[in-house]
């Protein structure tokens, strides 16, 4: 067992020294390096693989030259992950808005946040300034699982592992980023927002701690004279997600939200849009970037 644990060791520690030898960057570090190359003409959409299956930025700059739009959603991201990327990107970076994808919040994030926590760590996660932290809206347990990920994702040898697969591979399966298929293998709508899917109360916990994410974000992008913006997910697994979400999106003002419109929908909705049911592939990403520039030129961006 010693010798297999030097052995995994030993093969860790060569991985690194040759990416670190070949100038490799980790996929954290390629976000840091998109984060500072950002200018006032820059808009930064941020969530989860749908929006990074969705938002094909390099059509959006294809389309409308006089920006610069970066598509930073992550894998596996959460709406703390991405409060996480946008109080990040707030303090690092010149950019005219932050798009942000409603979803729940977990204290399970994906491993690139726990990165990006190391070079910045939120006021809304340390309670520093006299401001509560966001494990103030929940049970001592919410802290817990919190914690315990952050520091198994630090020190276990089995993620050490993974995590040299992942930057090697990144190239091929990035990790955030726009990401295309081409592939239609859900063959139903079934999964689509629509109108109706909007009515629903929300538990008051779940309401309460997005509404302190959306105001901390929204005061620091004031001082950086930055907006934020907020849309909702087009597709779902399981739209009981929605009886969270829904009400947290229709408590937004205007001004900071993306409200999908009537064209919108005739547009989007068809089923061979679709890689899976809780993703668009390259004909749909497509049609979706377009609407949503559409709608945001519709609000002055």
């Amino acid at each position: 067992m010693l010798k297999l644990t030097f052995f995994l060791a030993t093969l860790v520690s060569l991985v690194y020294l040759s990416k670190w030898i070949l100038g490799e960057l980790s996929q954290g570090d390629a976000i840091l390096h998109v984060v500072n190359s950002t200018d006032e003409k820059s808009i930064v959409f941020m969530g989860s693989s749908r929006i990074m299956q969705g938002v094909n930025v390099n059509l959006l700059n294809e389309l409308n030259p006089e920006r610069r739009y970066h598509n930073l959603a992550i894998s596996g991201g959460t709406f703390l992950s991405s409060c996480i990327l946008a109080d990040l990107v707030l303090e690092n970076s010149k950019c005219r808005a932050v798009v942000i994808e409603l979803s729940p919040i977990t204290p399970d994030l994906p491993p690139i946040a726990y990165e990006l926590l190391d070079h910045h760590e939120p006021e809304f996660l340390n309670g520093k300034s006299g401001m509560p932290s966001i494990f103030s809206f929940y049970d001592p347990m919410f802290y817990l699982d919190f914690h315990t990920s952050r520091v198994y994702e630090n020190v276990s040898l089995l993620n050490t592992l993974r995590k040299v697969r992942d930057d090697i591979s990144h190239m091929s399966h990035p990790m955030f980023g726009y990401l295309e298929y081409s592939q239609n293998n859900y063959k139903k709508s079934d999964s689509f927002l629509a109108v109706d899917d909007m009515i629903f109360t929300s538990h008051l916990r779940n309401s309460v701690s997005h509404k302190f994410l959306i105001e901390y974000l929204g005061k620091k992008a004031k001082e950086k004279n930055v907006d934020v913006l907020y849309l909702l997910p087009v597709t779902y697994n399981n739209k009981e997600e929605l009886k969270i979400i829904a009400p947290v999106f229709n408590s937004i003002s205007e001004s900071n939200k993306i409200v999908f419109d009537t064209i919108f929908f005739e547009d989007i909705v068809k089923s061979d849009y679709l890689l899976d049911r809780n993703h668009f592939n390259a004909k749909g990403a497509v049609v979706y970037t377009g609407q949503i520039l559409r709608l945001l030129k519709e609000k002055g961006y």
